[in-house]
């Protein structure tokens, strides 16, 4: 049994409950049981069963222009989503948060005269915001970013609707769900201006975080970030880290990252409980495996990329404008011993290296 295809499952049912999602519209077919069968075990949300497809569709419509929640459809594989296709570009033009799910055969099946089976991604075209295709094959956090993706394509300036496609294999039924996932939604902030209501928002998680690491990737020179972040770096809870790409020259940072983190384990010590990062990629593999395996409690990263971009797989709020516009808001702390701790760190790598050139 594929448990993995399952686990897609759960996820999406909770996540999409978090989302506000009141009422399933379900035209029931044999690849879709196992969500179906899912759905009656979390019991969190309305079902309707309408076995037309382009019925259902419009009925869906209703529901989200009634509600003003999104609504999911859910059909089975084959041409089934198809007929979702007048009621979709409705939403579309409308600007109504209907979310597709459909489920498939396993992609092996395709143009391969298996039944039921026709091409399923992107079979709705232009007429959705965003497709993903839920494939078990992918790693459980790809999977969840994947989602994330998703739904915050519906959520960005106009409404409209989506489209998951999951496929499924055989065996579909005898697995014991489980709705006990960590979620990981994604506040994805600022796309038009950056509101007060925003600011005040970060300022209280910035406030409440007593190791604060920001780290920079590759950014353009720019004056005005490296004298916001020259004043920021007074901050005793605040490690910036920086590369040589990142054309910032800040009198505390450390910009030798990897003889840095030879020294370091993943521990509640070294471990950041804010992770800040700005500009695009970072070389050091070291920084990024120690990331991956810390216990981060939030990470905002600063982007303007149309999808989720998750390199240490915490990402917490995707913020789109840019750092100094929020960082000249930020209140410094005069309490705080975290960088102390990388200092040390530095002081020792410096002999260490030292010793080393010199052997």
């Amino acid at each position: 049994m594929n448990k993995g295809q399952f686990k897609r499952v759960e996820y999406i049912l909770q996540r999409l409950f978090e989302e506000g999602v009141e009422d399933f519209v379900i035209s029931p077919g044999s690849r879709n049981a196992p969500i179906i069968e899912a759905l009656m075990q979390f019991d969190q949300f309305t079902m309707h069963s309408i076995v037309d497809e382009r019925s259902a569709g419009f009925f869906a419509l209703g529901c989200t222009i009634q509600t003003k929640k999104p609504t999911v459809l859910l059909c089975t594989s084959g041409s089934a989503v198809l007929n979702y296709a007048p009621a979709i570009s409705e939403a579309f033009y409308q600007g109504r948060p209907l979310i597709v799910i459909s489920a498939d055969r396993p992609e092996s099946f395709v143009g391969q005269m298996a039944g039921q089976t026709i091409q399923q991604q992107n079979a709705l075209g232009r007429f959705v915001k965003n497709f993903q295709q839920l494939s078990s094959k992918d790693e459980f956090n790809f999977i969840k970013r994947k989602i994330e993706d998703g739904l915050a394509s519906m959520n960005k300036g106009l409404f409209g609707p989506i489209h998951f496609n999951i496929p499924f294999e055989e065996p579909f039924y005898g697995y014991e769900y489980k709705f006990n996932h960590e979620l990981n939604s994604v506040d994805s902030l600022g796309f038009d201006t950056l509101s007060t209501n925003t600011i005040d928002k970060l300022n209280e998680l910035w406030k409440e975080s007593s190791k604060i690491m920001i780290l920079c990737g590759c950014l353009d020179k720019n004056a005005g970030l490296s004298r916001i972040l020259n004043n920021l770096s007074e901050d005793p809870r605040l490690v910036i880290l920086t590369e040589t790409t990142s054309n910032l020259h800040l009198e505390k940072s450390f910009d030798s990252i990897d003889n840095l983190m030879m020294q370091v384990d993943v521990t509640e010590k070294y471990s950041p409980d804010l992770l800040i990062t700005i500009g695009r990629n970072i070389v050091s593999k070291k920084i990024k495996s120690f990331l991956q395996k810390s216990n981060i409690q939030y990470h905002w990263s600063f982007d303007t990329e149309d999808h989720m971009i998750d390199t240490y797989s915490h990402l917490s709020h995707k913020l789109n404008f840019p750092p100094e516009s929020l960082f000249t808001h930020l209140e410094r702390s005069e309490i705080g011993n975290y960088y102390e701790r990388f200092d040390k760190l530095e002081k020792r790598s410096r002999i260490i290296q030292k010793e080393y050139l010199s052997d």
